[in-house]
């Protein structure tokens, strides 16, 4: 409201065929003052937020914003867009390809998703391989858990698998439970001569 009457005071001591002022923030003011220019260019309201996706995956959704232009009523037009529109969605689609004009990209931990520009893959580096779950079991290598590793730097390609399924719970087990099981065999820790179970 208060650029708006501050708008309506100008045009009243400015010429009505040319608008000749261009807008410059003042933060210590938070509202638009104008000093007298040789070529106005009006002055934009805010943009508008985006709009809620029209698509979830695959890059196929479009958002826009929207903004209005304050100086036009008053015979000051905007220089520049009202609207803006954008691609949205990057996560990929599950069985699906990415939507036309996109590439499908592999992220540091294995997401895919979809952008605009073809993917740059150079070689990347595996990362040490950590646990994402806890063993199933606790002891002749009976149980089984899951591990994920991630391909750095981000982008990049390794060949492999990102996650994995491991044996675990090394310990023998107690009669009546055979101390191992099927594809184990009984041994012991060299170290601190603990029963355990290798392959």
């Amino acid at each position: 409201m208060l650029q708006l009457v501050l708008l309506a005071f100008l045009v009243t001591t400015l010429s009505a065929e040319t608008c000749n002022f261009n807008s410059i923030y003042n933060p210590s003011l938070e509202f638009c003052v104008f000093a007298s220019q040789q070529d106005g260019n009006g002055l934009w309201n805010d943009w508008s937020d985006w709009s809620i996706c029209s698509a979830t995956c695959g890059l196929c959704g479009t958002q826009i914003r929207t903004r209005t232009c304050a100086s036009q009523p008053y015979g000051c037009p905007c220089t520049g867009n009202a609207m803006e529109v954008r691609r949205c969605g990057a996560s990929g689609c599950t069985g699906k390809p990415c939507c036309d004009g996109t590439y499908k990209a592999v992220a540091y931990d294995g997401t895919i998703f979809c952008q605009l520009e073809p993917p740059i893959t150079p070689p990347g580096t595996w990362q040490p391989w950590f646990a994402t779950s806890f063993c199933n079991d606790t002891c002749g290598m009976c149980g089984t858990m899951t591990q994920a590793r991630y391909c750095m730097p981000t982008g990049s390609q390794c060949n492999g698998n990102f996650t994995q399924q491991i044996a675990c719970g090394d310990g023998w087990c107690s009669s009546p439970k055979p101390p191992c099981c099927p594809g184990f065999m009984k041994s012991q820790n060299p170290i601190t001569n603990a029963d355990i179970c290798v392959p």
